[in-house]
């Protein structure tokens, strides 16, 4: 299946494991997350959100780009325990997800 927004090596992502015990730029760690986030995610998720604001209902391509992005979020979890200030980030993406796919499921009833 292709899709602009989804790139071969998101199929095998795995986030790195940090240690508090290692030396780390956190500043650096955390700039590279919110500029690969915003450069790859954020535009879809938006794009996508004004799609199913007017109505449409998702293709099976934005689903499993949908299910990887929660993946992903979900992936992070050893990383919001290690740097929290990212909690509030995920649970955000995961609130959008949340809210697409409900309206985009109100739209395919209607079309129903």
């Amino acid at each position: 299946m292709s899709n602009r927004f989804l790139d071969d090596e998101d199929e095998d992502f795995t986030p790195p494991e940090f240690h508090r015990n290692e030396d780390l730029d956190e500043t650096g760690v955390s700039q590279v997350l919110a500029e690969q986030f915003v450069k790859y995610r954020l535009r879809f998720l938006l794009q996508l959100e004004a799609e199913v604001d007017s109505g449409h209902s998702l293709d099976e391509g934005e689903i499993e780009i949908l299910s990887r992005i929660v993946k992903r979020a979900h992936n992070f979890n050893h990383l919001v325990h290690e740097f929290p200030e990212y909690e509030e980030l995920v649970a955000k993406i995961i609130n959008l997800v949340n809210q697409i796919t409900d309206k985009a499921l109100a739209n395919a009833r209607r079309e129903e």
